[in-house]
C-alpha cells in the first residue's frame, strides 16, 4: 500500500485550487501532476482493489483455519472485522462519492464515521 501511495503522490501530485461553494470560494485539494484530475480517481480505486485484495485474502485465510484448535482460532472475529469492513467499503464509498461533490462537510462527517466504526 506504501508503494502505491508513493507512486500517486509523485504521478498525480496533490495541489489547491480555488472552488466556489454556496457563493464563497474555498481552497480544495485536487490532483494536478501529469494525471489531472482523472488520475486520482484512477489511483483511489487501484488502492481500493488493492485493499479489497487483502480482505479477500483474509476472508480465504479464516475459512481455512477454521478447524485450528481452539485456543490458536480467531477465525470467527477475523471473519467479523472483514464482513464489517466489506460492507462500510460497499455502502460508504458510493454514498461518499455521490455526496462530495454538493456538500463536502456532510461527505466529511461520512468518512470520518465510517472510520471510527471501522477502526474501533
Amino acid at each position: 500500500a506504501v508503494v502505491i501511495l508513493i507512486i500517486w503522490s509523485i504521478v498525480s501530485t496533490p495541489t489547491a485550487r480555488m472552488k466556489d461553494f454556496d457563493g464563497t470560494e474555498h481552497y480544495v485539494c485536487t490532483t494536478g501532476g501529469f494525471t489531472g484530475e482523472p488520475g486520482g480517481l484512477v489511483f483511489f480505486f487501484i488502492l481500493v482493489a488493492y485493499g479489497a485484495l487483502v480482505l479477500f485474502l483474509g476472508a480465504f485465510l479464516s475459512i481455512v483455519t477454521r478447524n485450528v484448535p481452539s485456543m490458536f482460532n480467531e477465525s470467527k472475529l477475523i471473519a467479523i472485522s472483514i464482513y464489517n469492513l466489506g460492507f462500510l467499503s460497499a455502502v460508504i464509498i458510493p454514498v461518499f462519492l455521490v455526496v462530495q461533490p454538493f456538500n463536502p462537510f456532510i461527505a466529511w462527517i461520512l468518512r470520518t464515521s465510517a472510520i471510527l466504526y471501522a477502526f474501533t
